[in-house]
């Protein structure tokens, strides 16, 4: 698993801030990879959590750059990581999943793919 924040060095402040970003993050790769709903199955479309997790975490000039940077990360490093296919370590798979994985890799090609009717969200 990644470690989002090393806050042994850190003032008390600095580190709250910092779980904070990582919380941030944190949360948008989980609703990235999600279960698939049944309107998202039936439909072929990404429900709107889970978009805009998505666009958030690939689209460049987000605020999931900054958060990474002010953090101490590679938001690069990070994207290859959620894309990649290197296995799972045993303590990761209490947090993130092989299928979250699979989901978020999913939803992502949708993503470049241009989501099917994008617009009427």
């Amino acid at each position: 698993m990644i470690d989002l924040v090393s806050t042994s060095t850190a003032d008390a402040q600095t580190a709250r801030c910092a779980r904070l970003l990582a919380a941030v993050i944190s949360n948008a790769i989980m609703d990235a990879g999600q279960s698939f709903t049944h309107h998202e199955r039936k439909q072929r479309r990404m429900q709107t959590t889970a978009r805009h997790a998505i666009q958030w975490i690939f689209t460049p000039g987000t605020a999931f750059e900054a958060y990474a940077n002010l953090i101490g990360l590679n938001p690069s490093h990070i994207r290859e990581a959620l894309l990649g296919n290197a296995p799972l370590k045993p303590g990761d798979k209490a947090l993130w999943s092989e299928q979250s994985r699979r989901n978020l890799q999913i939803r992502y090609r949708l993503f470049l793919a241009g989501d099917k009717n994008e617009e009427a969200n």
